[in-house]
């Protein structure tokens, strides 16, 4: 439910309309939530049946649906050019569904007595995941509005806060889904991990990546295995699937490696950062990157900081065990 506002979000994300993309994902949890709360709870057929028929009320209320040939048979068609008659019927049609969802939205969101506030308003993310039915698509609408807040935040604190609440109740929400992808979570995992580095919470941050880390470790030999086993069966297309598989697995292991390094820079725990770079730089190697792949020059360029090596080496120095 909700995927054409999903992706009218996304698409107002990706051209840089922030505000309209948050509009959109607010009007699609909405829509969302109503249409998902009742099989939650076990009565999936009474929350159909009523979301169909406040669709039906909401229509009855807007104006009708219009047909092409009801258009072309009015009186006001007269005169009207194929693209005029085109453009009367789009807009029509638009007119009318958005009549559907501002009311499907407001009955939503209007208050009723004794409902407990609306999950924003809280501090909790178990509290706010517990009013989100657990289904992927709202998951991946709340990651969405995640991005869109975390684009737009700037030096807003209080925007970067509510994009880690909207990213935490995602992965909270994944983490419940039976059957979940345990590369995407890492991924969700990693970019959480950004946000609170980027919000100076940096021993939290520490913690997701090495979890996000786990996880795509754990991917990592079952991958290979089966690229083993389809080299073996002499499946060429599935074995150079599974070699694609396996390379953006490492990549991305050594991606987060060299993100939670930047984060141990920032926290100027120069051996640790080195260390997470060196393990990043020999994956990437091992796995085929070249040397003028964007990656590695991006791992070496903060391996070779004389900055961070003169603070290396002193410290190496410094210590008693060494002499």
């Amino acid at each position: 439910p909700g995927f054409a506002l999903f992706q009218m979000a996304k698409a107002h994300y990706c051209q840089g309309r922030y505000s309209q993309a948050l509009d959109k994902t607010t009007e699609c949890l909405a829509l969302q939530k109503l249409a998902l709360s009742g099989s939650s709870e076990g009565g999936s057929s009474a929350s159909a049946a009523a979301l169909i028929s406040k669709g039906n009320n909401a229509s009855a209320k807007a104006d009708a649906i219009p047909t092409a040939s009801s258009i072309m048979n009015s009186d006001a068609s007269a005169g009207m050019t194929a693209l005029d008659l085109r453009s009367t019927f789009a807009t029509s049609v638009h007119s009318s569904v958005r009549g559907v969802v501002r009311s499907l939205t407001d009955s939503a969101s209007s208050p009723k007595e004794g409902q407990a506030p609306h999950p924003m308003l809280s501090n909790s993310i178990a509290i706010m995941v517990s009013r989100y039915p657990a289904h992927a698509c709202v998951s991946q609408t709340l990651l969405l509005r995640g991005h869109v807040l975390a684009a737009c935040c700037l030096d807003n604190t209080s925007l970067l806060v509510q994009a880690v609440q909207h990213v935490e109740m995602s992965i909270a929400i994944q983490r419940k889904l039976l059957v979940s992808d345990e590369d995407e979570l890492a991924r969700r995992l990693i970019f959480l991990a950004k946000l609170k580095k980027q919000l100076g919470q940096f021993d939290e941050a520490d913690a997701v990546y090495k979890e996000a880390v786990f996880i795509l470790s754990a991917i990592r030999p079952d991958a290979t295995n089966d690229r083993l086993e389809m080299m073996k069966a002499e499946d060429a297309e599935v074995s150079s699937d599974c070699a694609k598989y396996l390379k953006r697995i490492t990549g991305e292991i050594a991606h987060a490696m060299y993100l939670h390094g930047k984060s141990y820079h920032c926290q100027r725990m120069h051996a640790q950062a080195f260390d997470c770079y060196n393990k990043a730089f020999n994956m990437l190697m091992k796995s085929g990157a070249g040397k003028d792949s964007l990656g590695v020059k991006n791992i070496a360029k903060c391996m070779k900081n004389r900055s961070s090596l003169e603070k290396l080496v002193s410290a190496y120095w410094d210590d008693a065990g060494v002499i």
